[in-house]
Formats: C-alpha cells, sequence, structure tokens
C-alpha cells in the first residue's frame, strides 16, 4: 500500500512540527526566565518596584541572579543621576534651598561615585558582601538627603526611588550571599 502523503508535504509537516516544538521549548524557558525574576522580586522590600523595572531590561529574560543583580544596581545608578540632575536645576532656581541642596548634592555624589562604583566591582568579582555594602550605603544617602530637609523637601519622589531601587537591589545581592 502507497503512502498518501507525498515526500514534500512529510517534509513540510515534520518542518512545522519542529516549528512548534522549538516555540513550546522557548515559551516555556521565558515562563521559567520570567518565574526567575518574580522570584527573586519577592524576595525584596518591594515586590512591584522590582518587577516593573527589572521587565524594563530585556536581557532580564535570560538573566541569572547576579545579572538581575547588575541590571538593578544599574538601576540605582540612572535614578541618582536623574536626581542629582534635579538637584543642581534646584539649586539655580530656589536659592532658599541652597544648604540642604548642597548636602544633598554630596551624598548624590558619594552615591555616584563610591557606592554604585564599588557594588559594581563586587558583583564583577564576586565579591557580594562590598557589593551589598554599596547598595546598603547609597539606600542610606538617598535618606539623609531627605531627611535634611525637615519634611519639606523638593526631592521626595525621587529620594524615595532612590532608596527604594538601592534596598530592592541589595536584597537581590543578599540572595547571592
Amino acid at each position: 500500500m502507497k503512502n498518501p502523503m507525498s515526500p514534500t508535504l512529510f517534509s513540510l509537516v515534520h518542518a512545522l512540527l519542529l516549528i512548534i516544538f522549538s516555540l513550546f521549548i522557548h515559551c516555556a524557558s521565558v515562563q521559567s526566565d520570567a518565574t526567575l525574576i518574580e522570584y527573586i522580586c519577592k524576595k525584596t522590600p518591594n515586590y512591584t518596584l522590582c518587577v516593573s523595572f527589572l521587565y524594563t531590561y530585556p536581557e532580564s529574560a535570560t538573566a541569572d541572579v547576579k545579572g538581575l543583580a547588575v541590571m538593578m544596581v544599574r538601576i540605582v545608578q540612572a535614578k541618582a543621576i536623574m536626581t542629582l540632575n534635579k538637584i543642581k536645576e534646584l539649586l539655580e532656581s530656589s536659592p532658599e534651598l541652597m544648604l540642604p541642596l548642597f548636602y544633598c548634592a554630596k551624598k548624590y555624589n558619594a552615591i555616584l561615585r563610591a557606592d554604585i562604583p564599588e557594588a559594581i566591582e563586587a558583583l564583577d568579582k564576586g565579591f557580594y558582601k562590598f557589593s551589598k555594602a554599596g547598595t546598603d550605603d547609597a539606600a542610606t544617602e538617598a535618606k539623609l538627603c531627605e531627611q535634611n530637609f525637615h519634611g519639606k523637601s523638593p526631592l521626595t519622589y525621587m529620594n524615595s526611588v532612590v532608596h527604594d531601587t538601592s534596598a530592592v537591589a541589595s536584597a537581590i545581592v543578599q540572595i547571592l550571599l
């Protein structure tokens, strides 16, 4: 009895099945990577912030815990740069806030020149304890900036974001210890 399927049709069906199987494997892989992000973020003090920031990085889908920690430290860095730029802008437009703004500029310079570079270098070298210290220090610096205004800060939101992303980064690094 002759096979009703021609060799060309058989090859086509075979290729389609391979594509469908590959897509299934890829989707399962993406799901497991998303599960890693969610699993890691559940171990941080701010799950929602963690997930929302990490998902903005396309490479987070394939990152391991160390990679996610690096990404979060880079997010802290970006938020600290934005805050320092805002401080500089406020220094030009709000002379009555000069003293607390100078204090904050010092704190954010410490974040950007010491804490973040320490955290990144330590992550690269596998010295996670020092990376955690850098992220903890960044959170403290943002908190001190906010406290220096005694309740009248034009930087409250930005300080909170830097503090919270630093705390999340620290929690992710803690997982590596």
